[in-house]
């Protein structure tokens, strides 16, 4: 089998995530119906962001983790965002006590989130719309303000993927699939997003492998370079957290991204030799592929076992 048809494969059946949208969105309509019923005074209006709206959610790795489902809730309150977060807070703790399915809430850095008691929640995003048709929204680690357009995100990455054959957003599941893997408190999984849109904004994708040697490749280049990811909101360099005083990562990701490039050249080299070797190489970006090794070496075996004289361990 082709290294592409191998991505293909491992894309369809271990990186799409597994979840009923059904469910998901009946789910998120009913609790922006009740939103805007607690809210009623204030409330503008709310729509699904975030990577499921983006389309480039993936499978969790573990059955404990959920996937977010991220929701902005357009308000016209004139206190401050940070009161908005404390009003979203009592507003979770009301649906809590009306909802079933849901166990708990929790606040986090921008959202208050839902969790519901089987694989998914909804984080609620309380946000102020500015006159230039951008957002602010409220960072409570940082203290600050943060102004942002999901909507744009949405429109920047579906415009690419049609340009690029629809190839864009499988790529970038792969590609944050690599980071669950390899870098999951290293590298954040927007910043993954906007660094292939910027480097497939002038590259075609001509299918699944060919796409991810070239982003790694490109992603190792432009993050050892220090080359601003650039947001399509505001502008600002999404790949400045590397840089932290308090958290420095960007040699570690440099690290990580070569040697990730380094795997797909070995494995594309390999693609029409020695299928091990090729199986083993992929294995270093994504671990389901070392049992696809162990298997092949298995096969190798029984065959070389049968076309022997050697005696049979089983009849020792």
């Amino acid at each position: 089998m082709s290294l592409n048809s191998l991505l293909t494969d491992f894309l369809s059946n271990k990186v799409e995530p597994d979840i009923e949208r059904d469910r998901i969105k009946d789910a998120h309509i009913e609790i922006r119906a009740m939103v805007e019923e607690l809210l009623e005074d204030v409330y503008e209006a709310s729509f699904v962001m975030g990577s499921y709206k983006r389309h480039t959610l993936t499978r969790r790795l573990t059955e404990d983790e959920k996937y977010d489902v991220d929701v902005m809730f357009v308000l016209n309150e004139d206190e401050d965002l940070s009161g908005l977060l404390d009003t979203m807070e009592i507003i979770a703790q009301s649906i809590v006590d009306q909802v079933d399915e849901i166990e708990s809430y929790r606040r986090q850095k921008v959202s208050i989130g839902l969790r519901y008691k089987d694989n998914f929640s909804i984080d609620m995003v309380p946000s102020q719309l500015n006159d230039d048709g951008t957002y602010n929204i409220y960072d409570d680690r940082e203290q600050k303000e943060v102004k942002t357009n999901p909507l744009k995100h949405i429109e920047t990455i579906s415009a690419l993927n049609a340009k690029r054959n629809n190839l864009l957003v499988p790529l970038i599941k792969l590609a944050k699939r690599w980071k669950q893997e390899n870098a999951p408190k290293m590298m954040k999984s927007f910043h993954l997003e906007m660094l292939a849109v910027q480097i497939f904004d002038e590259s075609e994708i001509p299918n699944l492998r060919d796409g991810l040697k070239l982003f790694f490749s490109e992603a190792k280049r432009l993050t050892e370079n220090k080359e601003k990811i650039i947001d399509p909101v505001g502008g600002h360099d999404i790949s400045a957290y590397l840089d932290s005083e308090d958290n420095l990562q960007r040699d570690n990701a440099v690290d990580a991204l070569g040697i990730a490039a380094d795997a797909m050249s070995d494995a594309i080299e390999q693609e029409d030799g020695n299928e091990t070797l090729m199986l083993r190489a992929v294995g270093r970006i994504y671990s389901d592929f070392k049992n696809d090794t162990d298997a092949a070496k298995s096969q190798s075996i029984s065959s070389s076992l049968g076309e022997s004289n050697a005696p049979r361990p089983w009849s020792l």
